[in-house]
């Protein structure tokens, strides 16, 4: 009975101890990033002002994360991101051929580079998009709803490293 209940309490004991190695903040980025810099995004899209509103979503996201703290420059971290297309395309068709919705796709390159490391975290094309009834919706909720995905794709990416 001794014997059980002391290989009981050492499995315990190793399991408990085993675990606070591991962070449960949701994020695998490394220790050592305690900043980054988000430069101003490019966009060689045929549609003006998109940079400015997807950075004001992925700052804002990240500034609610606090894993880091964000800087315009020299980052331990940096994140770069370049729209590179828009396209506002029909998506589904009525009986009578008709548009029902449309879709709207925006495509950013994305660099999460740890600087410290001199390592690429993440390096890949992330695609956001939304789909909006031309009879109830707007262009622009389309739009928004694309840049609101494609900010999550960022932000998932970025700091889990998936």
């Amino acid at each position: 009975m001794r014997i059980r209940f002391f290989f009981l309490l050492a499995s315990l004991t190793l399991l408990w101890n085993g675990c606070f190695k591991y962070s449960f903040s949701g994020s695998t980025l490394p220790g050592h990033i305690k900043t980054v810099s988000m430069p101003l995004i490019e966009n060689q899209s045929s549609e003006i002002g998109l940079e400015e509103r997807l950075r004001e979503k992925v700052y804002t996201a990240f500034s609610g994360i606090n894993l880091f703290r964000l800087t315009d420059a020299g980052g331990d971290a940096e994140l770069r991101l370049n729209i590179v297309s828009f396209q506002n395309i029909p998506d589904e068709y009525d009986a009578s051929g008709n548009v029902k919705t449309y879709r709207v796709i925006i495509e950013t390159d994305c660099q999460f580079r740890d600087n410290i490391e001199n390592d690429d975290l993440f390096k890949g094309r992330l695609r956001g998009i939304g789909i909006y009834s031309h009879t109830n919706d707007t262009r622009e909720s389309g739009v928004e709803s694309a840049l609101t995905k494609l900010n999550e794709i960022i932000v998932n990416n970025t700091i889990s490293g998936w």
